[in-house]
């Protein structure tokens, strides 16, 4: 906890990390297709914009429709967000651990002193196996492009890629943080 309290010291430290949650959600709704940009869509013609409608059954009761949007937002003429419950846990999660992680990355690089020994900025590689479950809808192209039998087998492994990018960017962070209150917080507490 130490490791985490000498990360976020800095104003920096914020910054870094909100602007990277925000990016990753940006993207990752982007590439989900819960947000949609369309110039001539025209959603002024259903009444006065923004315009928020809220999913009326969100109880229990109703899991099977868990891919429908929980809400939509008209946000303009031509820009629409309607996040789907997993997809915006995932954009909420894993943004969240890479704000984390890129905020404890820049910060151990830019504070550390230069004898420490450094670490690099894989963890951006955890970041990629989230991306392959937004392309899951892309299976007819990924079927023409490289055979039903691999394209089979990359569909089949969607459901898991969510769940091991959390697991790497939980490990990144474990590690960084641990290496970084090895090496900066406890080296620059004074002796007692």
């Amino acid at each position: 906890m130490s490791a985490i309290a000498w990360t976020f010291g800095t104003r920096r430290a914020w910054v870094i990390a909100v602007t990277a949650f925000l990016a990753y959600g940006a993207l990752y709704l982007f590439a989900t297709k819960a947000f949609v940009l369309e110039a001539t869509a025209g959603f002024s013609r259903f009444g006065a914009l923004p315009k928020l409608i809220v999913a009326p059954d969100l109880t229990l009761g109703h899991l099977t429709r868990w891919l429908d949007p929980v809400f939509v937002l008209y946000l303009s003429d031509g820009a629409v967000l309607s996040p789907s419950a997993p997809v915006l846990l995932t954009a909420l999660v894993l943004g969240s651990l890479i704000g984390l992680n890129a905020a404890v990355t820049v910060e151990a690089a830019l504070r550390r002193p230069p004898a420490c020994e450094r670490g690099g900025a894989w963890w951006v590689v955890a970041v990629l196996p989230s991306f392959l479950a937004s392309f899951s809808c892309c299976a007819p192209t990924i079927l023409l492009l490289v055979g039903a039998t691999f394209a089979g087998a990359v569909i089949a492994v969607v459901p898991f890629v969510v769940p091991v990018a959390a697991a790497l960017l939980l490990g990144s962070l474990a590690w960084s943080l641990r290496r970084l209150e090895r090496t900066t917080v406890l080296a620059a507490a004074p002796a007692a």
